[in-house]
C-alpha cells in the first residue's frame, strides 16, 4: 500500500513523498550483516532490480535517509512478491 506524505512550510507544499507501508515481518525476508563498502542503492539494486529503492530499505529498517551505511548493521530484506520496478519511480 502506497501512501502520501505531504510535506508543508508556511502553508505551502515543498515535497510530496510517496512510500510504501512497512510490510511484517515474514520468513521470506532476507536478513544481511553489512560490510564494508555496501551502500543501501546497491543493495536495493541487487534485491529489488532497481538502485531507486534504496529508500525502502532504510524505510524498514527505521534508519535515517542516507545511500552510505556503516559497516555491521544487521539489515532486513523482505522479499515482497508484489514488488514492482520502475525507472522512474522505484517501487
Amino acid at each position: 500500500m502506497r501512501r502520501n506524505n505531504l510535506i508543508k512550510r508556511n502553508g505551502k507544499i515543498v515535497q510530496s513523498t510517496n512510500y510504501q507501508a512497512v510490510p511484517a515481518e515474514s520468513p521470506s525476508d532476507i536478513w544481511l550483516i553489512t560490510q564494508d563498502g555496501d551502500r543501501l542503492d546497491l543493495l536495493a539494486e541487487e534485491y529489488y532490480g532497481s538502485y531507486r529503492n534504496w529508500w525502502f530499505i532504510c524505510q524498514v529498517n527505521d534508519l535515517k535517509p542516507n545511500i552510505a551505511i556503516e559497516a555491521g548493521v544487521k539489515l532486513r530484506i523482505p522479499r515482497l512478491m508484489s514488488m514492482r520496478t520502475n525507472n522512474s519511480e522505484g517501487i
